[in-house]
C-alpha cells in the first residue's frame, strides 16, 4: 500500500514539474537589450532597436548609445539629443519584435529626463498615436497614462536626472493591461485605447516634442529595453 502511494505521489509530482516547466517553455522572450554590447555614438537607422532623425537626415535631432548616464553602476544607455524647436519635432526609437499571436505581453523599459520644462516625450506601445494600445506620457514634470477612449490617468511627478522603470502587462483576451513604476503596480485592467487596428510589435519613444529649442542638447535617456510573452 505505501509502495503504491509512493508511485502515485511520485507520478503527481511528476506531472507538476512538467507542467511548470511546459509553462516556463511557453514564456518567451521576444526582446532583450541593453546597449552594453553597442558602440558609443552609434544607433542604426534599421533593425530591431534603431532610430528615425525627421524628414530629413538630422533635421529633428539624433539617438545614440552613450555610456554617460547608464541605469545601473556600469553599462551603456541610449540618449535622445532635440534640434528641433517645432512641436511634434523629435527622433524617434523605435524598437521591434515578433508580434505575439495570443497570451499576454509585457514590455518593460527604463527612462530618465534630464531637462526641466516645457518637455513632452511620447512612449508608445505601438507605432504611433493611431496604433497604440497604451501611451505613457512625461510632460513638464508629471507622468501620466492615455488609454481607453480618450482617457488620460495621472501617476504622479517625477524628477529629473532619476531613472525610472516602466512596465507594462498587455492581456489580448480581454484587452486590458496593468502598468508598474518602480516595481508597483500603479494601474489595475485599464482598457487599451479604442482604434481599429492595434501594434503590439513595438516601443515608440521620442523626446522631446515641446517647443522648445534645446540646440542639440541631451533630453532623454532609455535603457533596458524587455519584452516577454506568455500564454
Amino acid at each position: 500500500m505505501k509502495k503504491q502511494l509512493g508511485i502515485i505521489i511520485a507520478t503527481g509530482l511528476l506531472a507538476t514539474s512538467f507542467g511548470f516547466l511546459a509553462s516556463a517553455a511557453n514564456a518567451g522572450v521576444l526582446l532583450d537589450e541593453n546597449f552594453d554590447g553597442m558602440n558609443a555614438g552609434e544607433l542604426p537607422g534599421s533593425g530591431p532597436v534603431h532610430q528615425w532623425r525627421g524628414p530629413e537626415n538630422g533635421l529633428f535631432g539624433f539617438i545614440e548609445v552613450t555610456s554617460e548616464k547608464a541605469s545601473g553602476e556600469q553599462g551603456k544607455s541610449i540618449r535622445f539629443c532635440d534640434n528641433s524647436a517645432k512641436p511634434n519635432g523629435s527622433p524617434i526609437l523605435t524598437a521591434e519584435w515578433k508580434t505575439p499571436v495570443a497570451g499576454s505581453l509585457t514590455v518593460e523599459w527604463k527612462v530618465m529626463v534630464p531637462v526641466s520644462e516645457p518637455y513632452i516625450s511620447l512612449q508608445f506601445i505601438g507605432s504611433n498615436w493611431d496604433d497604440a494600445p497604451v501611451i505613457v506620457i512625461f510632460e513638464n514634470g508629471k507622468i501620466a497614462v492615455d488609454f481607453a477612449d480618450g482617457k488620460r490617468t495621472d501617476l504622479g511627478p517625477y524628477e529629473n536626472s532619476k531613472w525610472y522603470v516602466i512596465k507594462a502587462e498587455l492581456r489580448q483576451a480581454d484587452k486590458t493591461f496593468d502598468l508598474y513604476l518602480d516595481g508597483k503596480q500603479v494601474i489595475k485592467s485599464y482598457a487599451w485605447r479604442s482604434i481599429k487596428k492595434v501594434n503590439l510589435s513595438n516601443l515608440s519613444i521620442g523626446a522631446d516634442f515641446s517647443a522648445a529649442d534645446r540646440a542639440g542638447a541631451p533630453v532623454l535617456y532609455i535603457d533596458d529595453l524587455k519584452v516577454t510573452v506568455t500564454p
